[in-house]
């Protein structure tokens, strides 16, 4: 009986020693495992996604483009530096579909430029068109492409490049002094001619504000103040005045006259 026992504790005491030494190499291997996925996690790119911006929807031909590559991954990524050719790919709406352009910088803009340009997790890096001078040089709808190694997506925006406005001339109308042909023989008073009465008028915004005089038939800018952070293109006097502030929202002004009365549109963009 007592070696019944003996011979039933020990069937036990395997059978708890070989459940602690599975129990032992299964967490063993689960650990390896996740230690294994680790390192391999580490030479792949991790969730995320890069964003390419474009400030501005639209830009005067002449007016400098910029952009801002953002990298939304937990790692560094690069995008590779072609100057002189283009920064990035630039393409160019022309018989209904898209048409890669290009263009070259001065050799002594690319002297302080890295060949690959690093963006860190998490973070951005800018840059500018401005070297490339003729890249936006027509008015035409335009695309710009980030091309980012290993990153499946290629991130793009567009915008519109439109002509500068043309500035209208302006009669200027010079009143003649009747006085000044007094005792001439043969000569005529003449009258000063009559002019529209002018009104004015100041359309203010959170961009900025716009100080204008205007007639019946004429609107006449006399001042534009941008708010702090803001710019402005456009306010070419006229029968109609465009203006557009930029900063962290596009507003557009437009004036235009009807009846002979100032009629004021205002557009906010992104």
């Amino acid at each position: 009986m007592k070696g019944e026992l003996l011979y039933v504790y020990d069937q036990k005491r395997w059978r708890i020693m070989w459940i602690i030494i599975y129990s032992l190499v299964l967490a063993g291997s689960v650990v390896g495992l996740y230690l294994f996925s680790n390192r391999i996690g580490t030479h792949s790119i991790p969730a995320g996604n890069v964003q390419l911006v474009v400030p501005h929807s639209k830009y005067l031909v002449g007016e400098p483009v910029t952009f801002t590559v953002y990298n939304r991954f937990n790692s560094t990524i690069y995008v590779t530096n072609h100057c002189p050719s283009e920064p990035l790919e630039v393409y160019r709406w022309t018989n209904d579909s898209w048409q890669r352009i290009h263009d070259r910088a001065d050799l002594k803009d690319c002297i302080a430029e890295n060949r690959q340009v690093r963006v860190p997790a998490n973070g951005s890096a800018s840059g500018t068109f401005a070297p490339w001078h003729h890249l936006f040089d027509r008015p035409g709808k335009y695309r710009v492409v980030a091309y980012v190694e290993y990153y499946n997506s290629l991130p793009y925006q567009d915008f519109e490049v439109i002509a500068k406005p043309k500035v209208p001339k302006i009669n200027k109308t010079i009143p003649t002094n009747p006085d000044d042909f007094s005792g001439r023989s043969g000569s005529t008073t003449q009258t000063a001619p009559q002019t529209s009465v002018r009104r004015s008028k100041t359309i203010s915004t959170s961009g900025g504000s716009i100080s204008v005089e205007y007639t019946s038939s004429m609107i006449y800018v006399i001042s534009i103040n941008p708010a702090p952070r803001y710019t402005y293109e456009g306010g070419s006097s006229g029968s109609n005045v465009e203006v557009t502030f930029k900063g962290s929202t596009e507003i557009q002004i437009t004036l235009t006259l009807s009846g002979g009365q100032l009629q004021v549109r205002t557009e906010v963009g992104d």
